[in-house]
């Protein structure tokens, strides 16, 4: 995995080799080696190194270089290091005007050269990482996936992150948080072997670079390791309840399940990707099928499953079925939920909304509790929440006599208790189907 490159520009052979062995000595580090300055600069602007040695042997004088190297990287800037053969203070001082990060007098042992360099790798790395989970930041992660779709190896590309995370930060603060983030990353960091890389691409959201035959183990034991820890960063009400209610202004409580994992996975075993975008808006496509599953889940683009979730992909979330009584406000939820763009399908009768859950399979279904029938509807709630088939449909319970903890303990996602003003069914509609 090419993590880190180094270019060396230096037109002499023996040497550029040599300092190119040296560097060759970590797995993470990719080093090229250009003796001529016009290839040096398409180098630069297809691989953007991390790290440039250049040095003081070409006709143009190094300063003039370091400025150009500087004006032609401004936008990722890389670590500019200079190799020469003066030690005179003067030339130094010149070349780190120019833009030059160090200034190493030749000739130099070779031990030193190499905890110099690296020395300034680390740095560069740090200082472009996040500061909880010590990950590199989007900024180096795209550059490193860039790299790894131009090359002609085999890859797998992991695209995960924290279902439910913001909302546990604005109910157990920053700082469990910043704790349930570093516990995710010791995971992570766990899953991984030398060579993979693991990078943001967001707070919680986050990528795996590494071998296809590792891919799908290395989801299976995210997911499972993740889980059995997310109970503890929880009140012991909260985790054993099994799930957080958030309560609002119209004392509506939703339903909020513990933090997990979603997992996407895409390689280009199966399908050639012609750059980096096109990776990663095909893995955050894969990713968004199981976003609306409950628990930690992950899924992988192989070609057994991939042309059926493809066409998954492009469905929209916005079928609704409306159980209600009352006629009158049945009819007014049918017009005004299908003037915002939502099929619906209206029933007065309780009894028959299990064949007709299995005849629509809608994706969000909006229950009236009344007082006849008011069993009924828990009942129905944990049927569906406790059925594999039909767990991914999102259930709003309307009520004005059921306990909020009663219906959320039932499996509804969303406690409304009556009366409530359309405009807020339509906010939490909105909400709970594009997963916010």
């Amino acid at each position: 995995m090419q993590a880190q490159v180094v270019l060396i520009i230096d037109s002499r052979n023996e040497l550029s080799q040599k300092y190119k062995k040296i560097i060759q000595q970590d797995c993470y580090v990719y080093p090229v080696v250009s003796h001529d300055l016009q290839q040096a600069f398409e180098i630069m602007e297809e691989l953007e190194p991390d790290l440039v040695i250049v040095s003081d042997t070409f006709e143009e004088k190094i300063t003039d270089l370091c400025e150009k190297i500087r004006n032609n990287s401004r936008l990722y800037r890389p670590v500019l290091v200079v190799l020469s053969k003066s030690s005179y203070l003067e030339d130094k001082l010149n070349a780190l005007k120019s833009g030059a990060d160090d200034f190493i007098s030749e000739p130099i042992e070779s031990s030193e050269f190499s905890i110099r360099i690296f020395a300034h790798l680390r740095r560069h790395v740090e200082e472009l990482s996040n500061a909880i989970t010590q990950f590199p930041n989007e900024k180096i992660t795209y550059k490193v996936l860039k790299r790894l779709v131009n090359s002609d190896i085999k890859w797998s590309l992991l695209y995960l992150d924290i279902d439910h995370f913001k909302t546990y930060s604005e109910i157990y603060g920053y700082l469990a948080a910043d704790k349930v983030l570093k516990t995710f990353a010791a995971i992570l960091r766990s899953s991984i072997d030398k060579g993979d890389f693991i990078g943001h691409l967001g707070e919680n959201v986050f990528v795996i670079m590494t071998s296809p035959y590792k891919a799908e183990q290395m989801a299976v034991y995210l997911n499972y390791t993740f889980d059995a820890v997310a109970p503890k960063f929880y009140s012991e009400k909260d985790a054993q309840r099994g799930y957080l209610i958030i309560s609002s202004d119209e004392k509506a409580g939703i339903r909020i399940p513990l933090v997990s994992t979603s997992i996407g996975i895409v390689s280009n075993q199966y399908k050639t990707y012609n750059n980096y975008q096109e990776a990663i808006n095909a893995v955050i496509n894969v990713h968004k099928l199981i976003k609306f599953l409950p628990g930690s889940s992950w899924i992988s683009d192989r070609p057994k499953i991939s042309t059926e979730e493809e066409r998954k992909i492009e469905i929209i979330r916005n079928k609704i079925m409306v159980v209600e009584s009352d006629a009158a406000l049945a009819y007014l939820l049918d017009t005004t939920l299908e003037m915002q763009g939502y099929k619906v399908e209206v029933t007065g009768n309780i009894d028959e909304l299990v064949n007709l859950i299995e005849e629509n399979q809608p994706d969000l279904l909006l229950l009236d509790s009344g007082d006849a029938d008011a069993e009924k509807c828990l009942e129905i709630c944990s049927f569906i929440k406790n059925n594999e088939k039909y767990s991914s449909i999102k259930i709003i319970v309307s009520t004005v006599t059921h306990e909020k903890e009663l219906v959320l303990d039932a499996g509804a996602d969303l406690y409304l208790p009556k009366p409530y003003e359309l405009m807020t069914l339509f906010g939490w509609i909105h909400k709970i189907l594009n997963y916010e």
